[in-house]
């Protein structure tokens, strides 16, 4: 006598990635209630000053190549975390937008927050999952995804993947 479960591998790859954040943000959450410290919400898109967008259909995909290998960047957050997380996203975030702005060619940036926009991000998680916060994907003008990075993300890391 048993209980069964049925799960698709997306659903249990959301299962199981919320499990893991959410046991991520308690441990940070109890270190954090021991040292008094306050739990400060992430940065918002308006904070970032970015709006999420979605690539511009009908664009000569050959003449976009031509001016850069990465054509799109998603940047996949948390609205809702603790102190490390937010740290790590705001590091992260800054070093993608010197990245961007060292460029020659600017990839379209868009950001998903993982615990607010689930079905947005469930997209990308079933390409490659996000362990620990934030997650970076990179494509080309195909949509062909190129890497993905997760974690503290330093800027030459990711001019690494721009060049």
């Amino acid at each position: 006598m048993g209980i069964k479960l049925k799960f698709t591998s997306r659903k249990l790859s959301l299962v199981v990635l919320a499990a893991t954040l959410s046991l991520s943000c308690l441990a940070c959450a109890r270190q954090s209630d021991a040292e008094g410290k306050a739990q400060p919400a992430a940065v918002s898109n308006t904070e970032k000053g970015v709006e999420s967008k979605a690539p511009v259909q009908g664009e000569n995909v050959d003449k976009a190549a031509a001016l850069g290998k990465v054509g799109r960047v998603v940047f996949m957050d948390k609205e809702n975390c603790c102190d490390c997380t937010n740290t790590r996203q705001k590091s992260s975030w800054n070093n993608l937008q010197a990245a961007v702005d060292a460029a020659p060619a600017k990839p379209l940036v868009e950001v998903i927050h993982l615990d607010s926009q689930a079905d947005e991000a469930a997209v990308y998680l079933d390409l490659e999952a996000v362990m620990v916060p934030p997650g970076l994907y990179f494509f080309d003008h195909k949509e062909n995804l190129l890497k993905m990075l997760q974690g503290e993300v330093s800027q030459d890391q990711i001019e690494a993947i721009f060049n």
